[in-house]
């Protein structure tokens, strides 16, 4: 993973200091990077950080990717954090007919539904 540094300028001793390490969009695998401008053509590449935005570009490529680019996905996520999206809060980002297609493909049961209601149902037709 390319890491570019991040860093702070001290105009009174004229030098400069590394505040931290930031992922850059060029750490992700060449076959994400060329299909980039169909994947990412509403935001600016140069502002995701690979991290930060996972769910993002994992939705993103899983979405409109290439086999290519869904092969390097799963190289560079891997299979666990996949799975991990696909149950979790942000599989939402994806269309339900992509979802269910990735969570067959990689073996994940569909998540649970949540807790039914405690009211009781009312009867269809009016009884009274």
């Amino acid at each position: 993973m390319t890491i570019a540094p991040r860093f702070r300028s001290d105009p009174a001793i004229g030098t400069h200091s590394v505040l931290e390490s930031v992922p850059t969009v060029e750490s992700l695998p060449d076959p994400i990077l060329r299909e980039s401008r169909a994947l990412f053509h509403d935001v600016r590449p140069a502002d995701i950080d690979p991290e930060k935005h996972a769910a993002f570009v994992i939705a993103r490529v899983l979405d409109r990717g290439t086999l290519g680019s869904v092969r390097a996905l799963l190289g560079f996520y891997g299979t666990d954090r996949l799975r991990a999206f696909l149950v979790g809060s942000q599989a939402y980002r994806v269309a339900p007919r992509t979802a269910a297609f990735w969570r067959a493909f990689l073996g994940v049961s569909e998540p649970s539904c949540t807790q039914r209601s405690s009211f009781p149902r009312s009867s269809r037709f009016w009884t009274g």
